[in-house]
Protein backbone atom coordinates (compact mmCIF):
# COMPACT_ATOMS: atom_id res chain seq x y z
CA UNK A 1 0.00 0.00 0.00
CA UNK A 2 0.94 3.50 -1.08
CA UNK A 3 1.65 6.39 2.02
CA UNK A 4 -1.25 8.42 1.78
CA UNK A 5 -2.04 11.83 2.75
CA UNK A 6 -5.32 13.31 3.80
CA UNK A 7 -5.89 16.54 1.33
CA UNK A 8 -9.55 18.64 1.76
CA UNK A 9 -12.00 19.04 -1.25
CA UNK A 10 -14.58 21.75 -1.43
CA UNK A 11 -13.76 24.23 1.17
CA UNK A 12 -13.18 21.42 3.59
CA UNK A 13 -16.56 19.38 3.07
CA UNK A 14 -14.41 16.08 1.95
CA UNK A 15 -11.60 14.90 2.78
CA UNK A 16 -9.81 12.25 0.46
CA UNK A 17 -6.40 10.20 0.72
CA UNK A 18 -3.83 10.57 -1.91
CA UNK A 19 -0.78 9.10 -2.22
CA UNK A 20 2.07 11.42 -0.37
CA UNK A 21 4.35 10.75 -3.15
CA UNK A 22 4.41 13.51 -5.82
CA UNK A 23 5.07 11.10 -8.39
CA UNK A 24 1.67 9.46 -8.44
CA UNK A 25 -1.84 10.04 -9.29
CA UNK A 26 -2.83 13.36 -6.90
CA UNK A 27 -5.54 16.09 -6.87
CA UNK A 28 -5.00 18.75 -9.30
CA UNK A 29 -6.61 21.39 -10.97
CA UNK A 30 -8.10 18.69 -13.60
CA UNK A 31 -10.12 17.06 -10.67
CA UNK A 32 -12.05 19.76 -9.67
CA UNK A 33 -12.25 20.78 -13.36
CA UNK A 34 -13.85 16.89 -14.16
CA UNK A 35 -16.16 17.61 -11.14
CA UNK A 36 -17.17 21.09 -12.29
CA UNK A 37 -18.19 20.17 -15.27
CA UNK A 38 -20.53 17.93 -14.22
CA UNK A 39 -22.88 20.81 -12.94
CA UNK A 40 -24.23 20.97 -16.21
CA UNK A 41 -27.71 19.73 -17.34
CA UNK A 42 -26.42 17.10 -19.49
CA UNK A 43 -26.17 14.46 -15.88
CA UNK A 44 -29.29 14.45 -13.69
CA UNK A 45 -28.94 13.33 -10.40
CA UNK A 46 -30.64 10.16 -10.62
CA UNK A 47 -28.68 8.72 -13.32
CA UNK A 48 -26.14 6.63 -13.06
CA UNK A 49 -22.11 7.71 -13.93
CA UNK A 50 -19.45 5.06 -14.66
CA UNK A 51 -15.79 6.67 -13.82
CA UNK A 52 -12.93 5.32 -15.62
CA UNK A 53 -9.14 5.19 -14.83
CA UNK A 54 -10.56 6.21 -10.81
CA UNK A 55 -7.05 6.72 -9.56
CA UNK A 56 -7.37 7.29 -5.73
CA UNK A 57 -11.38 7.80 -6.57
CA UNK A 58 -11.36 12.12 -6.00
CA UNK A 59 -13.83 12.84 -8.59
CA UNK A 60 -16.01 9.62 -7.71
CA UNK A 61 -16.49 11.19 -4.50
CA UNK A 62 -17.25 14.80 -5.27
CA UNK A 63 -20.03 13.91 -7.46
CA UNK A 64 -21.39 10.79 -4.58
CA UNK A 65 -21.83 13.82 -2.35
CA UNK A 66 -23.59 16.10 -5.37
CA UNK A 67 -26.25 12.82 -5.41
CA UNK A 68 -24.90 11.26 -8.52
CA UNK A 69 -24.97 7.32 -8.18
CA UNK A 70 -21.98 5.86 -9.79
CA UNK A 71 -19.05 3.41 -10.38
CA UNK A 72 -15.54 3.53 -10.61
CA UNK A 73 -12.55 1.13 -11.59
CA UNK A 74 -8.73 1.43 -12.06
CA UNK A 75 -6.20 -0.96 -13.23
CA UNK A 76 -3.75 -0.05 -10.33
CA UNK A 77 -4.44 -2.30 -7.14
CA UNK A 78 -2.87 0.32 -4.64
CA UNK A 79 -5.19 3.25 -5.76
CA UNK A 80 -8.36 1.10 -5.73
CA UNK A 81 -7.32 0.39 -2.09
CA UNK A 82 -6.88 4.14 -1.19
CA UNK A 83 -10.26 4.67 -3.50
CA UNK A 84 -12.27 2.26 -1.30
CA UNK A 85 -10.82 4.19 1.92
CA UNK A 86 -11.88 7.28 0.55
CA UNK A 87 -15.85 5.68 -0.28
Amino acid sequence: MLDCETHELLSGKLKILQPSNSDCLRVNLDTMLLAYFTQNDNLKKNERVLELCTGHGAISLILAYKGFSLSACDINTDLIEIAKKNA
